[in-house]
């Protein structure tokens, strides 16, 4: 079991200034918040608010180092009721984690993006208060004696 050694004094917090819309391909990831770290170990923890005007299928958002993906989960932007008109506004939210090891600085990023082809303007959005956190941590990795 690793134990853990978060220096809160070097806690790295960052939050998007403005709504990113996810592209309306399928598959093709959208960066929403990135920022560079220095060389050691990092836990990493994200949260994003995806709206949209309609019901959406699965959006994936993932954490990287670089371009290494180190965490992900997915959601369902809403879900259209039996009989309903499948129109409203639909919001859920997603947290992600992961953790890492570099040698040198590097570029945390949390990119998200949706599963199928969407409409034209009909892809969701990320809220402005989607949040990226980088927490250092000296004992990654290493067994607890």
């Amino acid at each position: 079991m690793a134990a853990p050694n978060l220096a809160t004094g070097q806690d790295v917090v960052r939050q998007s200034s403005s709504a990113v819309q996810l592209s309306t391909a399928g598959g093709a990831h959208t960066t929403v918040v990135s920022e560079s770290v220095p060389a050691g170990s990092w836990v990493l923890s994200a949260n994003a608010t995806l709206v949209s005007w309609g019901p959406s299928d699965y959006t994936r958002c993932m954490l990287y180092s670089g371009n290494t993906n180190i965490g992900g989960a997915s959601t369902i932007v809403g879900s259209p009721g039996p009989g309903s008109a499948g129109t409203g506004t639909f919001v859920t939210t997603v947290s992600v984690h992961g953790a890492f090891s570099s040698t040198s600085a590097t570029t945390v990023s949390l990119r998200c993006g949706h599963d199928q082809d969407r409409a034209a303007g009909a892809a969701p959005y990320v809220d402005p208060q989607a949040t990226l956190w980088a927490h250092r941590s000296e004992s990654l990795g290493q067994a607890k004696r």
